[in-house]
């Protein structure tokens, strides 16, 4: 059984949440800049509550935001 861009990313979404603060679920001015740049760019971004905040679009994937995968067409 071969494993989809799908299946993964459904087996990573099961384990992660979005963080309380997530530019994707609460929308105020500055998370709306993340947002805009993101879908503009077609670039993924770190959490920005975590570590990956000191570089937000120099993305790590233990730190990569989970907001973004689940509001996006990601890994299609």
């Amino acid at each position: 059984m071969t494993t989809t861009k799908k299946d993964l990313k459904d087996k990573m979404l099961d384990n992660k949440k979005p963080c309380r603060e997530c530019p994707w679920m609460v929308r105020n001015k500055h998370n709306n800049m993340i947002v805009k740049f993101s879908n503009e760019k077609n670039k993924n971004h770190n959490c920005h509550m975590t570590e990956g905040s000191k570089n937000l679009w120099k993305v790590n994937k233990d730190t990569e935001c989970v907001g973004r995968k689940m509001n996006t067409n990601y890994g299609k």
